[in-house]
């Protein structure tokens, strides 16, 4: 099947779109070059929905609210960033993890409302 010039541009657009993409979620995931990952926190979820960790490892996070209201990031509801007005950030450092782990805001009816996340621990590469 020959596909005409058009649906070829169409074809490279797309594929290029999607590795744009899985390169953005892994630049997020990984951190940048010193290692700190980027959590944004936004109306009603938090991007990257899911950070892969090797075991034992502890991680530097820069929380920053994207949302139209206050927000937080505590692992396991406990420990991990302040209340965050629209628009600031903070630095925290968690772990070392053992374990893979859920993180959310827990300001009251945003968990519910979608803003959670997954510290996935995996074995070392």
């Amino acid at each position: 099947m020959k596909l005409s010039s058009r649906s070829r541009i169409i074809l490279v657009a797309g594929i290029l779109a999607s590795v744009a993409i899985v390169a953005v979620a892994l630049l997020a995931t990984r951190g940048g070059g010193d290692g700190t990952i980027t959590i944004e926190l936004r109306d009603f979820r938090m991007v990257p929905p899911l950070v892969q960790l090797e075991r034992g490892q502890e991680v530097r996070i820069k929380v920053v609210n994207k949302g139209l209201t206050s927000h937080d990031l505590k692992l396991q509801g406990k420990s991990g960033s302040q209340v965050l007005p629209p628009g600031f950030s903070e630095v925290i450092t968690i772990g070392p993890f053992d374990s893979s782990l859920q993180a959310w805001c827990t300001i009251e009816g945003h968990r519910a409302l979608g803003m959670e996340m997954t510290f996935e621990v995996v074995e070392a590469r």
